[in-house]
């Protein structure tokens, strides 16, 4: 009975284990890979004509940094009455520096590609504004097909947090 009520104090006199810290909710920082849909409308020197597609970004977030995101974007899209679309890789950069909201750029190179014609090498830029969705302005000029602009919105869901 003597060792029953001394294990029983042992057990007591124990400090509890610590339990593990959980990352708050509220930190958004980390590297994150996200994928999203696109869709919007593009003027080209056919005019205007849908575009739907998707992005995957690999971006780094650091909220209370001036330069709060940096990353790589690939995607593409399909123009919905033309037999052909475009694929690209951009470097991305946002800040929420002047307005307290997460506005930024990205700029690359493209190819536009379709069924016949062999692939067009391009440029573009763009401009964008982060509040769940993400609205954009492209502009960009790609050979042989000349300049285009397109207004559009995206999705980016986040897939992986480091």
């Amino acid at each position: 009975m003597a060792t029953l009520l001394t294990a029983s104090t042992v057990a007591r006199a124990e400090p509890p284990s610590p339990r593990p810290e959980l990352a708050s909710t509220a930190n958004l920082d980390g590297l994150y890979l996200a994928l999203g849909p696109l869709g919007g409308a593009s003027v080209t020197a056919d005019g205007w004509v849908g575009t739907f597609g998707a992005e995957v970004l690999l971006v780094r977030v650091r909220e209370r940094r001036p330069l709060a995101a940096l990353g790589v974007v690939a995607g593409a899209v399909r123009f919905s009455e033309l037999e052909r679309g475009r694929l690209w890789l951009d470097l991305l950069a946002g800040s929420r520096w002047p307005l307290g909201v997460a506005i930024g750029v990205q700029a690359g190179g493209l190819l536009e590609v379709d069924e016949i014609n062999r692939p067009r090498a391009g440029l573009q830029g763009s401009l964008w504004v982060y509040g769940g969705i993400v609205p954009y302005l492209r502009v960009g000029t790609v050979q042989e097909s000349g300049p285009f602009f397109e207004l559009g919105v995206g999705l980016p869901l986040p897939v992986l947090r480091w």
